[in-house]
C-alpha cells in the first residue's frame, strides 16, 4: 500500500510538470503574439499619423506631379533667375484655344512653340502647332509626337496644360517631374536649351528657358504685365514692343 501510495504521488507530480510546462509554452506563444500585434498596432498607428502630419503641413501631390516646387528652384537649392517672355499678336488666341481644348476633353494637351531668343534677353514666341493628342489623360500626355516634331530650327520648344488642381482647387503652377524628363529628354535629343511653357489658368502661364536657367509667370489671354510683340516687327524691339 506504501508503494502504490508513493507511486501514485510520483505520478501525479510528473502530471503536474507536464502541465506547468505546457502552461509556460503556451504563455511563451501567447507572449509572442501579443507582441507582434502590439508592434502592427504601433506601426499602423506610426504610418497614419505620418499621412495625417502630410495631409497637415501641405497637400498631397499627385504621383504624376511630383510636388514641384512654386518657387521654381532647382535640384542644388538655387532659384532661376527671372526671364521675360514675348507673345506675337496670334500667339494669345493659340494659347487660349489650347486650353480650352483641354478643358472641354479634360485631358492634356500639348503644342510646338517656335520664336526667336533675342540678344537684349527677350523670348520671343510667335508661332503655335497644336500637337496630335496621344494616350492623353488628366494628368498626362504622351511625349512622343512632342520630342519628334518639336525640333529646331523650326520650333524651340513646347507648351502644354496643367488643368488638375490639387485638393484644395489650387493650380499645379510648375513643372512636374514627369514634365521634367520629358525636357531633359528634348534637350538631349536637339543638344540645345529649348523653351518650355505650361498653360495652368485660362489666363496664367509659367514658362523657363533652358529647362529652369531662367524662369516667369505670364499671363498670355490678358497681357498684363507683359510685353507684347507684334508679329514682322520683332526685329526693332523698341518700336514693336509696348507695355501692357
Amino acid at each position: 500500500m506504501r508503494q502504490s501510495g508513493e507511486h501514485q504521488r510520483q505520478q501525479g507530480r510528473r502530471i503536474e510538470g507536464r502541465a506547468d510546462g505546457t502552461t509556460g509554452r503556451m504563455a511563451g506563444r501567447l507572449g509572442v503574439a501579443a507582441a507582434v500585434v502590439a508592434f502592427s498596432l504601433a506601426l499602423t498607428l506610426s504610418l497614419g499619423a505620418t499621412a495625417l502630419s502630410d495631409r497637415v503641413a501641405g497637400v498631397v501631390r499627385p504621383a504624376a506631379y511630383g510636388g514641384a516646387p512654386s518657387d521654381a528652384r532647382r535640384d542644388d537649392g538655387s532659384t532661376a533667375a527671372v526671364a521675360s517672355f514675348a507673345l506675337a499678336s496670334g500667339v494669345r488666341a493659340d494659347l487660349i484655344a489650347l486650353w480650352d481644348a483641354s478643358v472641354v476633353a479634360n485631358e492634356e494637351r500639348v503644342a510646338c512653340i517656335g520664336g526667336t531668343r533675342g540678344r537684349d534677353g527677350v523670348v520671343r514666341i510667335t508661332r503655335v502647332y497644336t500637337l496630335p493628342v496621344v494616350s492623353a489623360d488628366s494628368a498626362n500626355a504622351g511625349a512622343g509626337p512632342s520630342l519628334a516634331t518639336c525640333r529646331p530650327p523650326a520650333w524651340f520648344g513646347t507648351v502644354h496644360t496643367h488643368i488638375i488642381t490639387d485638393p484644395l482647387g489650387e493650380p499645379y503652377t510648375q513643372f512636374s517631374s514627369p514634365d521634367r524628363d520629358v525636357i531633359a529628354r528634348w534637350q538631349r535629343a536637339w543638344r540645345t536649351d529649348g523653351v518650355f511653357c505650361l498653360l495652368y489658368s485660362e489666363a496664367d502661364a509659367h514658362c523657363e528657358l533652358g529647362g529652369g536657367q531662367a524662369a516667369a509667370n505670364v499671363s498670355y489671354a490678358s497681357g498684363d504685365g507683359m510685353v507684347t510683340v507684334h508679329e514682322g516687327a520683332a526685329g526693332n524691339p523698341a518700336a514693336a514692343a509696348s507695355p501692357r
